[in-house]
């Protein structure tokens, strides 16, 4: 009896613990996806300028996936069993009218949005393994689709691995088997975040050179525009998975240390495959693309080796432009663009304060933004003249041909600047307002935005303690009074925003109410004001610890209307439309009120001073002596009260004359 109890309790405590492990063998987190919405992409293919991919929705310890053959859609689960050493799934895996079967994986998270995972030998999941073994884990394969997350892409983009610029020499279509615009001298061009920002662009130049099956946003320009979602190194190559923005995907593969060659070979797949064979056999869907690296260090230079065999062709106008040297544009050993030396008052360090800090300067013709490049301020076009755009010019040694931008930059005080700066054009370009035309004044993709390019100006504050210290008058015309709300919390204040004093115009005060658990009253000292589309800006620096620099944001139509804290580099039209549309300033304030008549102060005390006279040589006539006494009699105007001490000390002179007068008459007689 006692050996049947002791077999029961061993049965139920087997089926308990493997009961546990399998209800807790979960998924990683960041495969977890939490709706129908969401979900990953595998085996991507690019079918009659289709996408096609099954989709895989991973909720705790089952892997669900979904795809169509045909016009059916097939579904199986993955059910996790239990995590075996080495980061290992082992999963059951159910299908209506199949046998379960057995396998593992293991998942190699690449960036948040891409993942690979390793797999059971498809020749033992071929034979339909029936059991849960452990040994299913051993010596995994590397599947080459990746896995592809849908969700918030346009907010997980990256830097592409390295800088880079190179022509496209010859590019082998392989699932038309024939190379594209193999004859063509200016060739199609290849460049990687040659600036900061821009992704990586493909320049095919003529709609013919462009492979079938790659998707553009627009034909017009035939250039490819990608950013890098995620890369990494396996064996010989590095891959990078690009997406644009007609939602395509690629896998770009490059030789490793290719930055240290001339010339090479890379593949751009056009199937979402990372390849990692010498000739790939998983997709015939991609383009083998012959690249080389010009290092072009000045804008007076030629493009391309075939320039000066081809000089007849300098009529045609897209060959003079790439072949200057060749067509006599320009001469090398005398060309250099003359400098435009920024005002002095710009040559200075500079803070742009937004939800982290960037350093900017100014020297005498190179603006620099801590991050991002060195731009040289020169004048590329002397018949373009705006007062406050200035042209920017970088070269480069790693193949990326020259840059342009257009810095615009606006004074508002002594200590704040306005400035923006456009999106890069690439060389050769001639004219000015092609440099700074209205297109290119906009703001990056997410996570960057408009941290670096912008539609908007931002106010930056210098670092210089002494420019900070000049007075700058705030302009508050108003005392105000309303209800302070804080970043994050739902407390809420009385509060007063209101001159600090009544004759110091460069400060102002936040008072709140004394029993509010949050708030802290602070004096504010202006830095600059400017007004906007429809907003008042106020630009200050607190003055006691810590310090912080706010921008206050109020409305120029309508005082009622909320007024907002933000951050000193948040200073534009822009920001009060998005936090009209969801509110995260640091501080608002509500419900206001500017009942208060406009500040009138009484006039400053004065004190008249007594005028003080020589008393005149015994040569002067008496006409002078009377011309000196009417002189007297004007004393400086106040508003104050009369003031007795001045009119005391007139005639006391006056006295004094009157007697140096007698004393003269006595003399000449």
């Amino acid at each position: 009896m006692d050996w049947m109890l002791l077999s029961v309790a061993c049965i139920w405590y087997m089926a308990n613990t493997i009961h546990s492990q399998m209800s807790t063998c979960n998924f990683p987190d960041n495969l977890l996806t939490s709706d129908r919405r969401r979900y990953w992409q595998h085996h991507i293919q690019v079918k009659s300028r289709r996408i096609i991919a099954p989709r895989y929705s991973f909720t705790d310890n089952i892997l669900q996936v979904k795809e169509f053959v045909g016009r059916v859609q097939k579904k199986h689960n993955q059910t996790c069993i239990r995590k075996v050493k080495g980061n290992a799934y082992l999963t059951k895996r159910t299908e209506v009218g199949k046998p379960t079967t057995y396998g593992c994986f293991r998942f190699l998270q690449r960036s948040a949005n891409v993942v690979q995972f390793e797999m059971t030998d498809a020749g033992r999941l071929a034979a339909g393994a029936a059991t849960d073994d452990d040994t299913l884990c051993d010596n995994m394969v590397l599947n080459p689709w990746p896995l592809f997350k849908n969700t918030d892409i346009t907010k997980k983009y990256q830097s592409c691995p390295n800088m880079y610029g190179l022509d496209m020499v010859e590019v082998f279509d392989k699932k038309i088997n024939r190379n594209i615009c193999q004859q063509e001298i200016i060739k199609g061009r290849m460049e990687s975040d040659c600036l900061k920002g821009e992704g990586i662009t493909f320049d095919w130049r003529k709609g013919e050179c462009i492979p079938p099956d790659l998707m553009l946003v627009s034909r017009r320009g035939n250039i490819l525009k990608a950013n890098c979602i995620g890369s990494w190194q396996d064996g010989k190559y590095e891959f990078s998975v690009l997406y644009n923005l007609m939602r395509q995907q690629y896998c770009l593969r490059m030789p490793l240390n290719y930055q240290n060659m001339k010339s090479f070979t890379a593949i751009l797949f056009l199937d979402v495959v990372c390849d990692t064979a010498e000739v790939p056999t998983t997709t015939m869907n991609y383009i083998k693309i012959k690249l080389s690296k010009i290092e072009m260090v000045s804008a007076c230079q030629d493009a391309y080796t075939e320039c000066a065999v081809n000089s007849a062709m300098c009529n045609d106008a897209t060959f003079k432009a790439n072949c200057p040297v060749t067509c006599n544009t320009c001469a090398p050993s005398t060309f250099s663009y003359p400098q435009r030396p920024f005002p002095t008052n710009y040559q200075d360090k500079w803070t742009l304060q937004t939800s982290d800090k960037t350093e900017i300067e100014f020297k005498q013709d190179l603006f620099r933004m801590n991050g991002f490049s060195d731009l040289q301020s020169v004048v590329v076009d002397p018949t373009y003249k705006p007062k406050n755009e200035y042209t920017l010019f970088k070269s480069f040694t790693n193949g990326c041909r020259p840059r342009y931008s257009c810095l615009n930059v606006e004074d508002v005080s002594s200590s704040v600047l306005r400035f923006r700066l456009s999106h890069s054009s690439s060389w050769p370009q001639t004219r000015g307002s092609d440099i700074c035309k209205s297109t290119l004044w906009k703001q990056d993709l997410p996570p960057l935005s408009d941290k670096i390019h912008s539609r908007e100006l931002k106010a930056i504050i210098t670092q210089s303690q002494s420019l900070m210290m000049r007075p700058t008058n705030c302009n508050l015309q108003q005392n105000y009074t309303g209800t302070l709300m804080f970043e994050g919390k739902g407390t809420t204040c009385k509060a007063r925003l209101a001159r600090s004093k009544c004759h110091v115009k460069d400060k102002m005060m936040l008072s709140v109410d004394k029993n509010c658990a949050d708030g802290i009253s602070a004096e504010y000292k202006c830095l600059g004001w400017f007004t906007g589309t429809s907003s008042k800006f106020y630009v200050t620096k607190t003055v006691d610890q810590p310090v912080r620099y706010n921008c206050w944001v109020f409305s120029e139509t309508d005082d009622t209307k909320p007024a907002y804290a933000v951050a000193s580099g948040e200073c534009n039209d822009e920001t009060l439309a998005r936090l009209q549309n969801k509110n995260t300033a640091q501080l608002t304030l509500t419900q206001l009120s500017s009942t208060d008549p406009d500040i009138v102060c009484d006039p400053p005390t004065t004190t008249a001073q007594p005028t003080t006279v020589r008393a005149p040589t015994i040569a002067k006539t008496m006409t002078t002596l009377a011309t000196l006494t009417l002189d007297l009699t004007v004393t400086p105007k106040t508003n104050n009260k009369r003031d007795t001490n001045g009119a005391s000390a007139n005639t006391k002179n006056i006295n004094y004359l009157f007697f140096l007068g007698v004393l003269y008459l006595l003399v000449v007689r």
